[in-house]
């Protein structure tokens, strides 16, 4: 961001990365256990917690503040916007699941052909189970990168309405 469009190189991307890693890994430990202790307090809490720490990682990374303190940055951000957040993050959610599950499909039909049949899973099926759960567990990543970007483009979205930067800083 500081240097502009295609103004960094490799070895740059990479020393941002080795130096937020363990922040980013460290909150993420606080905040998996905040989520945690919120869904064994009813259940809502957790949806709670689970939206409004969900720009901590970035917050980490563009504001360059620890974890501790991208936690409660988080609330500030998601404060007054929480069911924009939770629309948006449940929405493309499902769109994310949905997606990604089509590759499960075949495992289904392969499973539901034996059972017809009563035949055993041959070879071939094995192939298309090992097959289907690689494709998967691919698309899911795709999938679930896009949601990232989704989030961090909510979160300017957001910082826009109540702080006013620019969207194109």
């Amino acid at each position: 961001v500081k240097q502009g469009k295609d103004n960094f190189t490799m070895d740059e991307v990479g020393q941002l990365f080795k130096r937020n890693f363990f922040r980013i890994f460290g909150a993420g430990l606080l905040v998996y256990l905040i989520v945690f202790a919120g869904f064994l307090l009813f259940y809502i809490p957790g949806i709670y917690f689970a939206i409004a720490l969900s720009f901590f990682s970035i917050i980490i990374v563009y504001e360059d503040i620890p974890g501790g303190q991208s936690i409660s940055r988080s609330f500030q951000v998601v404060k007054g916007h929480w069911w924009l957040t939770f629309g948006a993050i449940l929405v493309f959610g499902m769109i994310v699941g949905f997606m990604s599950y089509v590759f499960i499909i075949p495992i289904y039909i392969v499973i539901f052909a034996a059972l017809i049949t009563g035949s055993s899973i041959g070879p071939g099926a094995v192939v298309v189970i090992i097959l289907s759960v690689a494709l998967y567990f691919v698309a899911y990543l795709f999938f679930i990168s896009l949601q990232q970007i989704m989030v961090a483009f909510l979160y300017f979205s957001i910082l826009k309405k109540k702080e006013e930067p620019s969207l194109m800083d």
